[in-house]
């Protein structure tokens, strides 16, 4: 097991990343990835996911976003924002 674990963090696994919230690794990656090269026009396109990204996963840490959570979160948003 903790050979395993060795060889994840050697591939860039972070075991502290994955208890930061969706929301906060979204902001961290737009500012990191896309602010430096996209235009004012995107990143305002941006920044508004962020508002949806963190209205449908509030607190929830990268660690327990499975894809059917994560599908159920973007169905129960779409329904809410018609």
């Amino acid at each position: 097991m903790a050979v395993k674990e060795e060889v994840k963090v050697k591939n860039g696994y972070d075991p502290e990343k994955s208890k930061i919230t969706f929301s906060n690794y979204y902001l961290e990656w737009l500012k990191t990835y896309k602010e430096p090269t996209v235009r004012i026009s995107s990143m305002k396109k941006y920044q508004t996911y962020a508002k949806n990204i963190a209205t449908m996963f509030e607190e929830l840490q990268l660690s327990q976003i499975t894809s059917s959570i994560a599908q159920e979160r973007i169905i129960t948003f779409g329904h809410n924002i018609h």
